[in-house]
């Protein structure tokens, strides 16, 4: 017989929310097992089916497996529907965490990516995102609106039984009011609407993608899915010398490089005139080390080419005066020891 445990398994670029879930459920941390992912940050089925022959093996049956439509670092969506091949034979629940790329449904062009969608048992989407309202709303959408009931309570001076209030079901006792802003979004931009705004950020991100490749001093790290993606700037002759210099000298200019790419993300900041974020990854094409890379969301409708030509100038700019670029040269110019 099973030992019957609460692990979810979930692709290792999923959010940290996950993680608060474990915490909040209080089945602990231990019992999320993270899923590898392949060069497009999407989970590699092979692996999941080795997880889940190893917990088979451990005598454990898993709770459920989490896939992401849309991971918040990179955008990548996993291949859902060979996911849910995967919880249907191992007899669990399958969630998908579509909270950034949920709204991409709305996009007759951009849908096919998430095919599969429809046979989770259980979807969350944050309306926040790409549904263009402001923090705080998201949504959960369930195969069986019953289930809801699992989790239902009343208390006599407010939710009593027969009363629609959501607060019965929800971890807040009265939500806020998060559901008029969706409602009026909806209503004004409609889903013709909403969906040329995805359409055009997705449209952005592709163009983005195509300009820094053109760049001599600049590495794209992820392509895009959806309207994110990250890159940083590498300088030619830091490129040239990462493709020659040995095991340690390397590791020595990657982690100075990471410094710069720290250092010009906070100058941009603090200068004001625009903004990108920046994140760390588990890089294919260094080994998978973790590096240093802006990540930018490009939801912004407003955003034109000449924008993303003069982000890529201001880099430039920055990366000239900072305090990391002199370390980093020294470190090229440094020859390998013998």
């Amino acid at each position: 017989m099973a030992t019957f445990l609460c692990r979810w398994e979930f692709s290792e670029r999923g959010h940290y929310s996950l993680r608060k879930a474990a915490d909040v459920l209080g089945i602990g941390r231990d019992n999320l097992v993270p899923v590898g992912v392949d060069a497009d940050g999407r989970m590699r089925i092979d692996l999941l089916r080795d997880t889940m022959r190893d917990l088979q093996q451990r005598n454990i049956r898993p709770m459920a497996i989490v896939g992401i439509a849309g991971t918040t670092e990179t955008g990548a969506v996993d291949p859902l529907d060979a996911i849910a091949d995967v919880a249907q034979e191992a007899g669990c629940h399958f969630h998908v965490d579509a909270a950034w790329g949920g709204a991409t449904l709305l996009s007759e062009r951009e849908r096919w990516r998430f095919a599969g969608i429809e046979r989770a048992d259980s979807v969350v989407i944050d309306a926040h995102k790409q549904f263009y309202v402001p923090m705080g709303a998201g949504m959960v959408l369930f195969r069986n609106p019953a289930w809801t009931q699992e989790i239902i309570q009343h208390a006599n001076y407010i939710v009593r039984k027969g009363s629609v209030d959501l607060g019965r079901h929800t971890l807040e006792g009265s939500p806020g009011a998060a559901a008029v802003m969706l409602y009026a979004n909806l209503h004004l931009l409609g889903r013709k609407g909403l969906a040329q705004l995805i359409d055009r950020s997705i449209d952005n991100a592709h163009y983005f993608a195509s300009l820094i490749a053109q760049q001599p001093d600049f590495e794209l790290d992820s392509h895009p899915q959806l309207c994110i993606l990250t890159y940083r700037h590498v300088p030619e002759t830091v490129r040239a010398a990462l493709a020659t210099a040995s095991a340690d000298r390397r590791e020595k200019i990657l982690d100075a490089l990471d410094a710069l790419t720290i250092s010009i993300q906070e100058m941009q900041r603090d200068a004001g005139r625009s903004f990108v974020s920046r994140t760390q990854l588990m890089s294919t094409q260094w080994g998978g080390r973790p590096i240093a890379v802006f990540r930018v969301v490009l939801a912004n409708p407003d955003t034109t080419h000449a924008i993303l030509q003069d982000i890529l100038d201001e880099h430039r700019a920055l990366a000239a005066a900072s305090p990391c670029m002199a370390p980093l040269m020294a470190l090229v110019g440094a020859p390998d020891a013998a």
